[in-house]
């Protein structure tokens, strides 16, 4: 995969996240309620670190065979890690 279209790929996957926390505001303003504008901040909370994810592994994907195989792991583990903290 050359560059282009990893990084492509990268800024869809934050632009895709970008419009669904915007849309999620929306739909907290129009829903007007705390208890419901909670349930749908839980929801915006819980896709925000699987976007994370989704962009680290096309990265990664996008560096496959440019950096050792043991930099790569860590990159991984680390998203991980951030991922567990964030719960």
């Amino acid at each position: 995969m050359n560059d282009q279209v990893t990084v492509g790929c990268m800024a869809a996957i934050r632009a895709a996240a970008g419009l669904i926390e915007v849309i999620g505001a929306i739909i907290i303003l129009r829903l007007g309620t705390v208890p419901k504008a909670l349930q749908v901040n839980a929801f915006l909370a819980a896709a925000g670190p699987i976007f994370m994810l989704a962009v680290t592994g096309v990265g990664l994907l996008g560096l496959a065979g440019r950096i050792p195989p043991v930099k790569v792991v860590l990159i991984a583990v680390g998203a991980g890690l951030i991922l567990a903290g964030s719960r």
